[in-house]
Order: structure tokens, then sequence, then C-alpha cells
């Protein structure tokens, strides 16, 4: 059960720097800061310093003897990509920065150096690296749990359900959970019931769109034998089966008024008693609601009581639609793709660029649910080593971009990879994630085809 995240934001740095002054500068200050650091003279220095003991974060300059931190940077790039790096450089310089950058590192600064704008990085580079960590560890949680992998994402938006679903892990408040049909709130859920004190109790869904008004008290409630004709036998209601844990209730916003009503009723009070029963039942229960409808509109037509909308939503949750986090598109993609039942090795089918473009294109109405359909339809439909576009539905197919015809494929594979970069800012794990491609592949076409200059 993972009840709770490391939060680690000390970070091992590795200050690369020929001048003396400088250096010291430097490490005093990044230690004042809380983190460990060691220092090198030059690149050469520093990689016999990484063989010893790998770092979080290479601080480097450019403009060193023996190895300058261009090719410090390029170096790691390659052996030890989960090493963050800045570069430091003088302003004139701001194009070897920029190169930098195209070679994956995080960010640059300028000399004459401001230690705040340092410290700034520094946190940043921490955060970045402990939601990494979290990610990952969330991540492995899904896949252990069976769960589909909608919450994929390395996009701010994702990033930012991802820290909220951390900060619930050690609470036990309702929630509200909004966004549209398809992006994955029931998902949602269950990951913070996974991940909660309530991990080990029963995660019981109620369908409102399902909900029969006849038999609502039932439902919710339960019966003894003989309550009414047709009650057989006792029945044990939603409210008892979540007892101890997490009650996940689904399209709260098409509820009726007496809904409403017998639910507000059990969250105030925490019992009930079963429809012909005289026992009071206690029921503990998480409550997590979610729905597509806005519950603030409804509640001014006075179709959704407000106090009930105030007793849900202690926490909310936005759930961002697809066409919001198209930098996730390919991520997806290549999630589903490698769960295609009907595919005997899917890691070794690969995705068309021409395809990839039109599924980042298109806006998915559906969102993830209509990806991970379409991807599972074109599996079957291709030949089963690469999806191209003519093996997507052609409502997809409208939305990809005209081939330039007039680009060689080295100029074509030149631009899209320079497009990428640049929709990324420079970020080549990211670039290559978007591409389909390994870290390391990515490298070897860049140097092909003259990019990483």
């Amino acid at each position: 059960m993972l009840n709770s995240v490391e939060r680690r934001d000390t970070l091992d740095v590795l200050v690369v720097e020929d001048d003396v002054r400088v250096r010291d500068l430097l490490c005093r200050y990044i230690s004042s800061q809380g983190h460990r650091v060691r220092s090198a003279g030059d690149g050469v220095e520093a990689l016999e310093l990484i063989g010893k003991s790998l770092p979080d974060l290479v601080l480097t300059d450019l403009k060193m003897p023996r190895m300058d931190g261009m090719e410090l940077a390029a170096y790691l790039r390659e052996h030890a990509p989960q090493v963050d790096v800045i570069v430091l450089t003088a302003y004139a310089d701001r194009d070897s920065a920029i190169q930098a950058l195209r070679l994956g590192v995080y960010d640059y600064l300028v000399k004459p150096l401001d230690l705040t704008e340092l410290g700034a990085s520094l946190r940043r580079v921490a955060e970045r690296r402990r939601l990494m960590r979290y990610s990952e560890t969330l991540r492995k949680k899904l896949i252990e749990s069976r769960i589909m992998g909608h919450l994929i994402g390395i996009s701010p938006a994702m990033q930012e359900v991802y820290r909220t679903i951390e900060k619930l892990s050690t609470s036990e408040c309702n929630v509200l959970i909004l966004g549209e049909t398809g992006t994955g709130k029931e998902l949602v859920a269950r990951t913070i019931h996974d991940t909660s004190p309530r991990a080990d109790g029963p995660f019981v869904v109620l369908d409102c769109g399902g909900l029969n008004e006849n038999l609502l008290e039932s439902e919710l409630f339960g019966h003894v034998k003989g309550a009414f004709t047709g009650a057989l036998y006792d029945k044990v209601g939603i409210f008892e089966q979540a007892n101890g844990g997490t009650l996940f209730i689904d399209e709260i916003g098409v509820t009726s008024p007496s809904f409403q009503t017998r639910l507000l009723r059990v969250l105030q009070d925490g019992q009930f008693k079963k429809v012909g029963g005289t026992k009071v039942i206690r029921s503990d229960m998480r409550v997590i609601a979610a729905t597509n409808e806005d519950l603030e509109s409804r509640i001014k037509e006075g179709t959704f009581r407000e106090d009930l909308y105030y007793r849900l939503n202690v926490v909310q949750i936005v759930l961002p639609p697809l066409r919001k986090r198209k930098e996730d598109i390919p991520i997806l993609a290549r999630y589903f793709l490698n769960q295609c039942p009907e595919l005997e090795d899917p890691e070794s089918v690969e995705i068309s660029r021409e395809a990839m473009d039109a599924l980042i294109n298109y806006d998915w109405p559906g969102n993830v649910r209509e990806l991970e359909n379409v991807i599972r339809q074109a599996a079957v439909l291709s030949d089963r080593k690469v999806i191209r576009l003519e093996d997507l539905p052609e409502r997809i197919r409208k939305v990809a971009a005209p081939a330039k015809k007039s680009l060689s494929l080295k100029d074509a594979e030149r631009e899209h990879i320079l497009s990428v970069l640049a929709s990324v800012k420079g970020n080549r794990r990211r670039a290559a994630e978007m591409l389909g491609i390994s870290e390391r592949t990515l490298y070897r076409k860049l140097k092909k085809l003259g990019i990483s200059g």
C-alpha cells in the first residue's frame, strides 16, 4: 500500500568551473541552500568524479580547458541522461547556450551570475526530480493494480493532477472530480483510493446514470426481507458496502433532488436505516464524486443542492481534455499500442510520423478513451509492423498535415525533429518520447542530421 510519497528536495550537485573564485562562490552558495556539493576544474576532472558517484545535477561553465561544458553536456546526455545539466555562459555566448538547450540541458544561466536566479533554478530541478519520482511510483502502482494508463503524461496539466493526488495520499476528505467524458475520472478516483489510508477498504462505484428512481432507497440503504413486495431477502445497500472504504459517485450532476437529499443526510449524520428496518447502521466512508456537468450553473438553476455541492467539493480536481495536453498523446498512444492483445509483439510495432502527426492534430472529443479505441483499431488494421496514416479512421486522417513534396526525406525528418525539439524547449528526453524513439536513437539522428553541432 502506498500511503505516502518520498519527499527529498536535497540535490547532489557537481559544480564544474575553471575559475577558482567563481567555483568556491558557487559551492558555498549551493551548500547554504541545503544541497550536497562537489566541484571540478574542467570536464575531464568532472567525468572522474561522476564515475565514482552520479550526481543529480551538474552545474557547468561552457568555456573550459581540456573538455568544455558543451562536450560534457553531450557526454552526459548519451551516458547518464538521468543527470540534469545547467550551463553557465557569458552574455555573448547565448547562441552556445541555445545550442546546449538543444542537447537537452535543463537550463542556462548568464554571467555575471545572479545567485537568486541560481537558487530558483535549483528549486525547480529539485521539484522536477521529486515529481518524476512520484510519477514513477504512481505509474508502478497503476501497473501493479492492473489499471489502464490514462493518467500517464508529462504535460503541466497532468503534473498538477499528480501533485493534488499526492497531497490527498494522507487525507480522507471528500473530493469532486470535474472533466469531460473519457478523461479518466474513475481512474483518478481509484488512484486516490489506492494511495490513501483507506486502500485496504472497499472501492464501491455508484453510476448515477443507471439509477432506478423507483428503487432508489433500496439501492442506497438496502432493505430487510419482507420490507416490500419482492423483498425476498435482506439486501446490503451501497452506503453499507462502502463502509471503511471509498464510495465513488459517478455522474453526480444528473441526480434527482430526492437522491441529493438522501446523500446529504448520510454525509451529515454518517448513519441510516435499511428500508423496512429499525436498526441504525453507521457507515464510515469517503465520498469521491465526479461529473462532466457545470454544477455551479445547476445550483443557479435550482437543480442541484448548494449545501451538497460544498459538502462534496472539499478538494476539487479538474481533469484536462486530451486536446489541452497534446504533448501526452505520443506517450499514451505508445502505451495503448503496447497493451493491444491482438499483437504478438506490440513493442516492435511503430507508429509512422504521418500517423503520429495526425493523432496530435486531432481534437479528441472522446478524450483518452477515444484514443485507446483508435490505437487498438489501427493495430488490427495495420500490417503489424507499422501503423500508418491509412490505418487511422477517416475523421483523423482529415486533420493530417499535407505532405511537403518539395522536401527530401532527410530534410523532412530534420524539419520534424527540429519542430518537436522546439515544442518541448530543447528537452531531448521529452522529444524522444514524442517521436516514439529512444533517447540514444534521437542523439544519433541529431548527429547524422547535423543538428547537435
